[in-house]
């Protein structure tokens, strides 16, 4: 019962933690890449996007960056 309450809800928290470190890192390779590759920022922005929706409230902030 303890672990149904506590363990449980604690790993899937840290699992979801560590899917979105692996996602953020790959974007930073992926961007990295891009800009290494010349490509534009606008290249690099349109290709980073993709990655969005894996953070909290991405899609927001990403639309909010957009219109500033």
């Amino acid at each position: 019962l303890f672990a149904n309450l506590i363990y449980f809800p604690a790993a899937n928290r840290m699992k979801a933690d560590l899917k979105r470190q692996q996602v953020f890192r790959e974007m930073m390779i992926e961007g990295i890449c891009l800009i290494a590759s010349g490509k534009s920022a606008r290249d690099v922005e349109n290709q980073l996007s993709l990655y969005y929706h894996v953070f909290p409230q991405g899609s927001k902030k990403y639309k909010e960056g957009v219109n500033n």
